[in-house]
């Protein structure tokens, strides 16, 4: 039997071991059909593995993946073979007469059933897992030691303990020993008696739930070398620091000398033929003024920084650019209208990226709680490595970078002792530097992640509006040690929208009013409003899952709005 579906649909809903419906079936995803291996940066490949594994790390329900991926092991992306797609197989195979009365079990969809019917058998939909060890299985429904034959009654609920299986010929009742099956692993799941199976139908979310990884991965090597020529993440810091005002990472004041030299040395130059060269060209060799805070959240803010870098480093536009070549009819918009709606969203700066080069995989799946970190975490391998089921895309993207001063008011209204600050850098580091030792630990890194994340959810609920691109449709990525988020429309079909281009040539100034003075309220108020976890809902807040790498965690409303929030005067 084939079938048809788009790439992307195989991407995000036909993963190894994961059901399917097809052509009115049950399937199970025997095998990706591989094209090639993808040329990724492999150790910006780890670090993005184990950030996304973390959670299961912590609570020892990785298998040791994050120890793997720390002491270097092989991983690698797979991308999908186009023209052989994936391989299914029946899963689960058992088939039930539909014959009015009948209700038989077969093993085939076209067995002879002895009602007479000629009709062929509907699959049965329902499967075993655990969430422990990520096992799936078919349920057995045992036959009646007599006859050979099983009926089953369905119920018409959600209640499988109402499942009654019985003998078509005598009628006895048969025991329902698929609601306690044990799992072969011996190990204790969630439930109250943990060694047991879960019956569930094959398509609940807790039977297989994909866990992704996103990668900003310049398709040429030249740009991650340009940047490690440039000075590498440090030199990226200083760059985002100094409000990306500099072209580039490599035109910062004495990064043009850094790059000219990095370039010479390759070549085999005598430290005097450098400089003298330098010299020739009138390049000054001046050291980037860099950021100083605690090491640890230095690193943080540093790999932040080196991703921002290489997201912008084959296109970047901004609203100063767009104003030098902008016609007088539209002089007063970028000059005046937009610079005016950033200020008052405290957004420093939104820079399109029209070429967005990202990897989006899967790297593995869990069954069971959906909560990070809450089942065992199931790693896709092939025989010799860890295996990533992606693609490599280019498309469109915004860059929003909040207003340091801004952040550092509202962490000094929150309770927060931070440094005087008297611009947007010295704002920055006084933030960094309050944030501690232990970035992880810090109520400071808390604060900022939850406005950052916010901010970024309503910016994209409300950009689906005026981009003509679907909600699900739009995704983020999150960078809160440089105070950033970037908002992408999803790679789908190999070609771009253009929606967020639009947007951001004619509408970016609606759109900064809209996130800051549209209803801050939720229909379901007062209770979202006191839900201690955070003022945030699938009403009023949250995102598809495929569009936010958070899972909808740290998220609240009041941040952005009150006398305490962000948006407050």
């Amino acid at each position: 039997m084939k079938d048809s579906r788009s790439a992307s649909q195989i991407l995000f809903g036909f993963l190894p071991e994961q059901t399917v419906d097809v052509r009115g079936g049950v399937w199970k995803v025997a095998r990706w059909h591989v094209n090639q291996i993808l040329d990724v940066d492999a150790d910006a490949l780890r670090r993005a593995l184990i950030t996304a594994a973390a959670p299961w790390e912590a609570t020892g329900l990785d298998g040791n993946f994050v120890r793997a991926m720390r002491s270097g092991a092989d991983v690698r992306v797979h991308s999908l073979d186009r023209d052989r797609g994936v391989t299914v197989e029946a899963f689960p195979k058992k088939w039930r007469c539909k014959s009015e009365g009948c209700g038989r079990l077969h093993d085939t969809p076209g067995a002879s059933c002895p009602c007479g019917t000629k009709a062929r058998h509907g699959q049965l939909p329902f499967v075993l897992f655990h969430d422990a060890c990520g096992e799936i299985r078919e349920p057995f429904y045992p036959a009646c030691p007599q006859h050979g034959q099983v009926r089953m009654r369905l119920p018409g609920t959600a209640n499988p303990t109402e499942i009654r299986l019985s003998c078509p010929i005598c009628s006895a009742q048969l025991t329902s020993a698929f609601l306690y099956t044990k799992c072969r692993c011996g190990q204790t799941g969630s439930r109250p008696k943990g060694e047991l199976m879960e019956f569930n139908v094959h398509r609940a979310a807790a039977v297989y739930a994909p866990r992704a990884v996103v990668l900003i991965n310049p398709a040429s090597k030249a740009q991650a070398r340009r940047l490690a020529d440039a000075g590498g993440d440090r030199a990226a810091l200083t760059w985002v620091a100094d409000a990306m005002n500099a072209e580039w990472v490599d035109r910062l004041d004495g990064g043009e000398a850094v790059a000219i030299r990095r370039e010479f040395e390759r070549m085999g130059l005598s430290e005097s033929r450098i400089a003298a060269a330098l010299t020739a060209a009138g390049v000054e060799e001046k050291a980037p003024q860099e950021v100083v805070c605690p090491p640890a959240v230095a690193e943080r803010a540093r790999l932040e920084a080196g991703q921002l870098a290489l997201a912008t480093s084959e296109s970047r536009l901004t609203v100063a650019q767009m104003l030098a070549r902008a016609p007088a009819s539209l002089k007063d918009r970028f000059g005046r209208v937009y610079p005016a709606a950033l200020a008052s969203a405290k957004v420093e700066r939104v820079d399109l990226i029209d070429r967005f080069p990202i990897l989006t995989g899967h790297f593995g799946y869990t069954r069971g709680n959906q909560d990070p970190g809450q089942s065992r975490l199931r790693v896709f391998k092939d025989k010799t490595a860890f295996v990533v089921n992606g693609d490599l895309g280019a498309t469109e993207a915004l860059l929003f970078r909040l207003d340091p001063r801004a952040v550092r008011d509202w962490l000094n209204r929150r309770g927060h002792a931070l440094e005087p600050a008297t611009d947007s850098r010295s704002a920055y580091e006084a933030i960094l530097r309050a944030v501690g030792p232990d970035p992880d630990a810090s109520p400071i890194t808390r604060d900022v992640t939850i406005l950052v994340h916010s901010i970024s959810h309503r910016t994209v609920r409300h950009s689906a509006f005026f981009a003509g691109i679907d909600r699900n449709a739009l995704s983020e990525l999150l960078f809160p040690a440089t105070l950033s988020f970037i908002m992408y429309a999803v790679p789908r079909g190999g070609f771009v929208l253009g929606g967020l281009q639009a947007l951001y040539e004619n509408d970016l100034h609606e759109l900064m009013t809209r996130v800051v003075h549209d209803e801050s309220r939720c229909a379901l108020d007062p209770g979202c409003a006191a839900n201690p976890g955070g003022a945030a809902c699938a009403v009023c807040l949250h995102l598809g899952e495929p569009s936010c790498r958070m899972f909808n965690t740290a998220l609240d409303r009041k941040v952005m709005f009150g006398s305490q929030g962000y948006f407050s005067n």
